[in-house]
């Protein structure tokens, strides 16, 4: 069981069944989409049902993760990964889907083992698709139809450099702040991939490691 607050603490709503891994809500609240300990993506709808919907149907090979809605709410952008046989060796690639989990569209096309994650629209409605490139340290940039438009990023120790970015997000002008777990740190850039600054931090003497940022 999952439990939704609003951001003052009021209007308590649970959502039943599977426990909620990474969740988003759409614009309005009344919706949340979220992967299940079992790796499939639900939808919930907040204001009619606590009954989770499952969408898609893992197998031992794939599973989903990171999605969140996009457009005016009526699709999903999500990351799939999908193993050789029964092992941890293949890729990871972004698609969108219908809420029902149909008319699914692949977005990228990673190369061999290579892992597109976490998969965030940018938030001034042009429709830029930002993915972290975890493998190659960097953050690419496609349009909604899978079309490569840049990336920036690189490996290394300098405090622009990215060592295992993980999750991103935006602010309110659009720069971008990347988690990167290797590196310890949370790097921001302007949404053209210009370094900003770097934010590092320590708690009782010992290295923040960022999983995760919203």
């Amino acid at each position: 069981m999952g439990l939704v607050v609003d951001e003052d603490g009021r209007n308590y709503r649970k959502i039943n069944g599977t426990q909620p891994q990474d969740i988003s809500f759409n614009t309005s609240g009344t919706m949340g989409v979220f992967t299940g300990v079992d790796h499939n993506i639900y939808i919930v709808y907040l204001d009619k049902d606590p009954q989770p919907s499952k969408i898609t149907d893992a197998s031992n090979n794939e599973w989903y993760s990171d999605p969140e809605f996009i457009g005016d709410g009526s699709r999903i952008l999500y990351a799939q990964r999908k193993h050789k046989s029964n092992n941890n060796v293949g890729t990871k690639d972004i698609f969108t889907m219908d809420l029902d989990g149909k008319n699914v569209i692949q977005v990228s096309n990673a190369p061999s083992l290579e892992k597109f994650t976490m998969p965030r629209m940018s938030p001034d409605g042009d429709e830029i698709l930002y993915v972290a490139d975890t493998g190659n340290n960097r953050i690419q940039k496609f349009t909604l139809d899978g079309e490569y438009i840049s990336h920036f990023g690189k490996n290394g120790f300098k405090d622009s450099d990215l060592r295992k970015p993980v999750d991103l997000a935006f602010d309110s002008s659009g720069n971008i702040y990347v988690a990167d777990i290797q590196g310890k740190k949370i790097v921001k850039f302007t949404n053209d991939g210009e370094f900003l600054t770097s934010l590092d931090g320590n708690f009782a003497g010992f290295p923040i490691t960022p999983k995760g940022i919203d």
